[in-house]
Formats: C-alpha cells, structure tokens, sequence
C-alpha cells in the first residue's frame, strides 16, 4: 500500500549529515539550470526535515527578482500558491499537533497557475518512470490536474525507488526529478 510506502521510504532517510550534503548538490544543480532563468516565476515548497532543503534556491530567486509561489492549504483544503517576496509573506501552519510549516499568508493572492513556468514538488518517493508518492492528503494531486508547466520532483536518494510505486488514476507522472546526482527527466 502507498502509506507502508511511504513508512519504508522516511525509515531510510539518511540523516541530517547526508541530508544537508545531498541538498547543497541539489540547490546547484537547480541554480545551475537554465530553466532557472528562462521563467519570470516558478513553483516551490518549504521544505519539511526528511525534504531536501532548497532554501538556498528560494533565497537566491529572491534576491534576483524572480517572483517564488509557495503553497497555501486553506479552510477548505484546497492548495493554492502565492507569490511570496520575502520572509515577511509567510505564517506558520499547524498541520496536525506535531507539525507546522511556512505557507504564504491568508491575506495574500492566489496566482494563477501560468504564472509558474516550472514547479518544484516534494515527495516521500519516485520511482524510476516519474511516478511521485506524496504525503497522502491529495493536495498536490489535485492542483496538478490543471497545471501545465514543468513538474520537477526534488528527492533525497533515499526517496528514489528502482521498482515501481503504486499509482492511482488521479497521480500525475512529473515530468522530471532533481537528485543529489542531477536532474532525470521522464518521457510521458
């Protein structure tokens, strides 16, 4: 099943050591691509402890102009992005009683989706033809339906699986994944 998936894949995290090694290699390949460039505004994500920590990446679009949309669960839970300038657009979001995160800030506006050339995804696991595991809540499965741009999966290589994942009929293949060994693209 997807959930003993996803127990396996976070009992194999390597440690913060490693974790933060893997992460610096992934933020210069990321900062590295040309895509990076060739986008006015992109998809990203606050990174959890298990995630690879792109921090480095968001920081560096800031400082270069380039507008970041981070993701947003609302009352509905619903996903949307917003385009975050700074650390000042963000508030904490409390998950459940162990877990919170940065989200953008309720008063701020949702963009439309076009506006992210590409967007980079968290997972718990993707397998060798792009098929991404995520935490379980549907929220990334249901904004990818309508999204169109890039779709790059950013994994620790504890997260990659040579087998096959489970995949539902509601999973969008990504289009590419970004490891600490560089970037993997998939044909869809």
């Amino acid at each position: 099943s997807k959930q003993e998936w996803r127990s396996w894949l976070r009992s194999r995290f390597p440690g913060e050591e490693k974790r933060n090694q893997e992460s610096a290699e992934i933020c210069r390949h990321l900062l590295s691509w040309k895509g990076m460039r060739a986008y006015d505004g992109f998809g990203a994500f606050m990174p959890m402890d298990h995630e690879a920590q792109i921090l480095p990446v968001i920081q560096m679009a800031w400082v270069h102009g380039i507008t970041v949309c981070l993701p947003r669960v609302n009352d509905d839970q619903t996903m949307d992005f917003c385009a975050v300038k700074g650390w000042d657009d963000l508030v904490r979001w409390q998950v459940n009683r162990k877990i919170s995160l940065w989200q953008p800030a309720p008063e701020l506006e949702a963009v439309l989706p076009e506006r992210m050339g590409f967007m980079l995804i968290p997972l718990e696991g993707v397998d060798l033809v792009g098929t991404r595991l995520g935490k379980g809540a549907g929220y990334y499965d249901r904004f990818l339906q309508e999204y169109e741009g890039i779709t790059i999966g950013v994994a620790l290589s504890n997260q990659i699986v040579s087998g096959l994942l489970p995949k539902a009929a509601w999973d969008v293949p990504l289009d590419a994944v970004v490891a600490a060994s560089g970037f993997s693209w998939f044909s869809k």
